[in-house]
C-alpha cells in the first residue's frame, strides 16, 4: 500500500515509489504534473499530463478507496484528465455518494472497511449500468474474477496501477457505454418461445421471467444477436465487446460466455443458443 510522506518544500520531488508529483518549479511556479502509479522501479511508466482531456468535461468519476494516499493520487490524476471526481474511503459512503451523484464511472477497491467492495459493486449494479472498474492489491484467481463479474464488475486491475493501462481501460469502458446507447437506438432483437432479447430496451427474459445481465454480459449477447448465425472469432468478440485495448485478454470471452449461458440456456452444459466453434469462437443460433 502507498504511504504518505511528509510534505516537501516547493520545487522538490515527492516520490513515494507509487506516484511522483512535481507541483512547482525552482522558482515556485506551478508546473505540469508527472504521475506514476507503478512501484516497480524497473518498469515505471511516467506520464506527463498537460491538461488535455480524453473524456467529456462533465464526466463524473467516483473513487472508493480506503488508502488515503492512493485515493488522493487517483483524484489528482482523474481531475487532470477532465473528470469531476467524488471520493470515498469506505463502502457505505461510496454507495451514498453514488446515489447522490450518479457518476459515469466508478473505480472501486475490493478491500474496504465496513461494506466490502463486492457488496458495493452488487448494490450499484442493482441501480445502474455505470461502468465499474475493480482494483485490488492481490492477484485474482479465475474464480474470484468470475465472482466479481457475476456481481456486476466490468473490469479488474491489479495494484500497483500503471498509468497508461489505467486510462486505456477506463476510456474503453466509457467508450463502450456510449456505444451501447448509440446501438440501442437502431437495435436488432431476438425472440422465440423461451428467450426474448430486446436490445433497444436492454431487457432479456427467459421462459417469461426477466433476467438481469451485467452491462458486459448484455453487450456480449447483443453482439451475438446482431450477428446471428455468424461465427465470431475470439478476436472479433474482444474487439467488438471490449475494445482493441483487450486484444490479448483471450480468457475474457470464455469467462463471459460461461456466465451468459448460465443465465439464458436451459442447460448450460448443452447450449442451444451460444454454440462453440472449436478453436475459432462462437456462433449464436436459434433453437
Amino acid at each position: 500500500m502507498v504511504r504518505a510522506r511528509a510534505k516537501a518544500p516547493a520545487g522538490r520531488r515527492i516520490d513515494d515509489g507509487a506516484a511522483t508529483l512535481r507541483r512547482h518549479d525552482r522558482n515556485g511556479r506551478p508546473r505540469n504534473a508527472e504521475r506514476r502509479f507503478d512501484i516497480d522501479a524497473d518498469r515505471q511508466i511516467p506520464v506527463r499530463i498537460t491538461g488535455g482531456c480524453d473524456v467529456a468535461p462533465r464526466d463524473d468519476a467516483g473513487i472508493v478507496e480506503d488508502d488515503v494516499e492512493m485515493n488522493r493520487l487517483l483524484e489528482i490524476d482523474l481531475k487532470r484528465h477532465g473528470y469531476e471526481v467524488h471520493t470515498s474511503t469506505n463502502g457505505l459512503d461510496g454507495l451514498r455518494k453514488f446515489h447522490d451523484v450518479r457518476p459515469h464511472l466508478v473505480v472501486l477497491d475490493v478491500a474496504l472497511p465496513g461494506m466490502d467492495g463486492m457488496t458495493v459493486c452488487q448494490r450499484i449494479r442493482e441501480l445502474s449500468n455505470v461502468p465499474i472498474l475493480i482494483i485490488t492489491a492481490h492477484a485474482v484467481t479465475e474464480e474470484e474474477m468470475a465472482e466479481g463479474l457475476n456481481l456486476g464488475a466490468d473490469e479488474y486491475l491489479i495494484k500497483p496501477l500503471r498509468n497508461l493501462e489505467f486510462h486505456a481501460r477506463i476510456n474503453a469502458l466509457l467508450r463502450r457505454a456510449r456505444l451501447n446507447e448509440e446501438q440501442s437506438a437502431d437495435a436488432v432483437g431476438y425472440a422465440d418461445d423461451y428467450l426474448v432479447v430486446d436490445v433497444k430496451a436492454r431487457r432479456v427474459s427467459v421462459d417469461g421471467c426477466e433476467v438481469r445481465l451485467t452491462p458486459t454480459e448484455f453487450r456480449l449477447l447483443a453482439t451475438f444477436v446482431r450477428h446471428q448465425g455468424e461465427v465470431l472469432s475470439f478476436q472479433q468478440l474482444l474487439e467488438q465487446v471490449w475494445g482493441h485495448e483487450y486484444s490479448t485478454e483471450h480468457h475474457y470471452p470464455r469467462i463471459y460466455v460461461s456466465h451468459l449461458r448460465r443465465k439464458i440456456e436451459r442447460d448450460p452444459k448443452t447450449p442451444v443458443y451460444i454454440q462453440n466453434e472449436y478453436g475459432v469462437g462462437y456462433r449464436f443460433v436459434g433453437p
